[in-house]
């Protein structure tokens, strides 16, 4: 692999914005305080960060379009005081359906541009090295997301789930003007390919819906767990002073999963792997939906390594297939899959939970949906389906 020279200011920039958005995963320390303060279900309660992750995934669909208007030092910045915005509207309209416009609506939509725009820029300037630079944006998001709990529970222990809420905001309020002074000096924008060159049928219909089926099926299980990590740590009888070790060490487990991933995808096809993480993610969820409560945080702690890994092959193997620039397109289209997953599987975990009083079914439905994942693009790899659709897809044409 080129020696390719590293944008030192656009990639801190970048770990900076991946990290402070990782805190949207830090969600599930907010379900049971609300559940008690608003009287509501849990399934309720869940769908604040179903609505999170629809309104994140919605940002990364239509983010080339906006990435481009505004440079480069001014986007960052500006989309992180939009997202504490967000967060004070949730904290002060002291309702759940507030909670679900602030958080869910203006904050995920702003935390999806602002990761969108962390993990693609660093690809399109230094193309030689996406793979590793996509898992350390990735890993970054990852550390966000596991500090972010405890935080977010100061927060609400101090003031309530009004107070967590605040303490997110001000939090993202003092890194801007760090954002800012890193970026003070870079010049230019985001590099958007004339969509007239990257319609639907040069980007393969057939090629998206495999690996919108894949992506889908195979983030479902994480995004399941990360939601309701302090719950399933919880009925599996950790003392109560040990549950907010349930979301961080399966967020905190992302990191060396991405960071694996990365390194992996630019020695090895990112297309295997992404058939590869979802297998063993089925074997850590058939596990985990059995253990005794000594294996439970070990176990969410693979489960998190392995999603991790997936959020980081997919994006590398997609920019591979349909090269850099185009790949920012066909991204946003594949991860709507992950934006569905996001809506329905914590959702789906809490009505589960709702009805049964256990985790251990939607477990079950997660490793399921796995093992979809690993068949769909096994099966796409045996007939060729997934082959690159660009002779230069690795990094030719990349516009600087």
């Amino acid at each position: 692999m080129s020696k390719a020279k590293i944008d030192s200011p656009v990639l801190v920039a970048c770990l900076l914005l991946s990290f402070l958005f990782g805190s949207v995963h830090g969600f599930s320390v907010f379900v049971e305080p609300m559940e008690r303060i608003f009287a509501v279900s849990r399934s309720s309660v869940s769908l604040t960060y179903s609505i999170a992750l629809m309104s994140l995934t919605v940002a990364v669909l239509i983010g080339h379009r906006i990435f481009a208007l505004i440079p480069i030092r001014v986007f960052a910045p500006v989309v992180v005081i939009a997202a504490s915005v967000g967060l004070l509207l949730a904290s002060v309209s002291g309702s759940l359906y507030g909670a679900w416009i602030g958080y869910g609506v203006v904050f995920g939509f702003t935390n999806g541009l602002g990761y969108a725009f962390a993990l693609q820029l660093p690809a399109q300037r230094m193309p030689e090295r996406k793979g590793v630079l996509m898992g350390f944006v990735t890993a970054a998001y990852s550390v966000g997301a596991c500090l972010s709990p405890w935080l977010l529970t100061l927060g609400i222990e101090h003031s309530g789930v009004g107070g967590g809420f605040i303490a997110l905001a001000m939090v993202l309020l003092l890194f801007v003007p760090i954002v800012w002074w890193v970026l003070r000096h870079t010049k230019g924008r985001f590099q958007n390919q004339d969509e007239t060159q990257t319609s639907l049928p040069a980007l393969q219909s057939r090629k998206l819906i495999l690996l919108w089926i894949g992506y889908g099926t195979a983030v479902a299980a994480g995004l399941m767990a990360i939601g309701h990590a302090t719950g399933i740590a919880r009925e599996s009888g950790i003392p109560t002073a040990q549950l907010i070790l349930a979301p961080a060490l399966l967020t905190i487990s992302g990191i060396p999963g991405s960071l694996l991933s990365g390194w992996l995808s630019d020695r090895v096809s990112a297309r295997k792997l992404i058939a590869v993480f979802p297998f063993f993610s089925v074997i850590a969820l058939c596990l985990l939906s059995i253990a005794q409560s000594s294996l439970i945080l070990p176990l969410l702690a693979l489960v998190g390594l392995l999603y991790g890994a997936i959020i980081v092959a997919y994006p590398v193997a997609i920019s591979s297939i349909f090269g850099v620039n185009a790949g920012v397109r066909a991204y946003g289209k594949v991860f709507t899959a992950w934006g569905t997953a996001g809506l329905v599987a914590p959702w789906v975990a809490g009505l589960v939970y709702d009805v049964y009083g256990t985790y251990q079914l939607a477990l079950w439905m997660a490793a399921g949906l796995a093992l979809v994942s690993f068949f769909v693009i096994s099966a796409a790899l045996f007939l060729g389906a997934l082959g690159s659709s660009n002779v230069n897809a690795d990094g030719g044409g990349v516009s600087h």
